[in-house]
């Protein structure tokens, strides 16, 4: 199972850690769920949405969530992008700025 969300902001919240905030777009996000963005494998330690806390978030639902083993600069470079997390740490691809990029037939030619 997986799940992925808008990444719109991140915060370093004093006491919680980073807390992305954005919008699941695909699936249902729940707690314990990983990414692994450029080698680094982030677990989801809790979620909130509508100032309550909750164990999953639904499609076009906004929430915050705190991510276990994460740091904000890494995540901010994926602000307005989606993240995709697993329920599995087996099944998780590495999600890199690069590999988010298109490359079309002609993209080597506006480099």
């Amino acid at each position: 199972m997986r799940a992925t969300v808008l990444i719109k902001d991140v915060f370093q919240m004093v006491g919680v850690g980073v807390v992305p905030v954005g919008i699941v777009t695909k699936g249902v996000l729940k707690q314990g769920m990983k990414t692994n963005i450029e080698g680094k494998i982030m677990t989801v330690k809790f979620i909130e949405k509508q100032h309550q806390q909750t164990k999953e978030a639904h499609e076009g639902e906004k929430i915050g969530f705190s991510l276990k083993n994460a740091k904000k600069s890494l995540l901010l470079k994926f602000r307005e992008q989606e993240v995709t997390f697993y329920e599995y740490e087996d099944e998780i691809p590495i999600i890199s700025k690069e590999s988010e990029k298109e490359e079309g037939f002609f993209s080597s030619l506006f480099k």
